[in-house]
């Protein structure tokens, strides 16, 4: 979807209306699609007028660093939002899938190390937790008597 705003992409006189469909599906209160094409026009007239080229391996990143160091921010904010957006993605899906897994492996780890006994404690603190709640920790006692039952 996010995948034209390479450079290379960007820059072949190809239709992007496919992929900016798709994009307006998910963002149109966000973003002004008859505006992004214009600004993705410009894009192109701007690079061609001024011999800009790009590696071969260059990426949306260097986009947005052209479109920076050209101080042209103000004038592509639609283009400027979506390289931002295609750059944030990758980085935001990757992190959650991390913390599952995580999170996942966590669950596993409890189930399997956890006891009958350990397991038990904890359901009674479950179901009498409005109880627990007003217990004072403080006292010297009542870690006496945790102490004791758990040996």
């Amino acid at each position: 979807m996010f995948a034209f705003f390479n450079p290379h992409d960007l820059l072949q006189n190809k239709s992007h209306e496919p992929c900016l469909n798709a994009l307006e599906n998910i963002y149109e209160d966000e973003i002004d699609f008859s505006e992004l094409i214009v600004e993705i026009d410009k894009f192109k007239r701007l690079v061609r007028s001024g011999g800009t080229t790009f590696e071969r391996d260059a990426t949306a990143i260097h986009v947005l660093q052209w479109l920076t160091n050209c101080q042209l921010l103000d004038s592509t904010p639609y283009l400027c939002l979506c390289l931002k957006l295609y750059l944030t993605i990758g980085v935001s899906i990757a992190s959650c899938e991390r913390s599952f897994s995580k999170l996942k492996w966590i669950k596993s780890y409890l189930r399997s190390t956890m006891g009958k006994s350990r397991l038990s404690v904890l359901v009674i603190l479950s179901i009498e937790s409005e109880f627990i709640e007003k217990l004072d920790f403080s006292d010297n006692l009542w870690f006496c008597f945790v102490k004791g039952s758990t040996s």
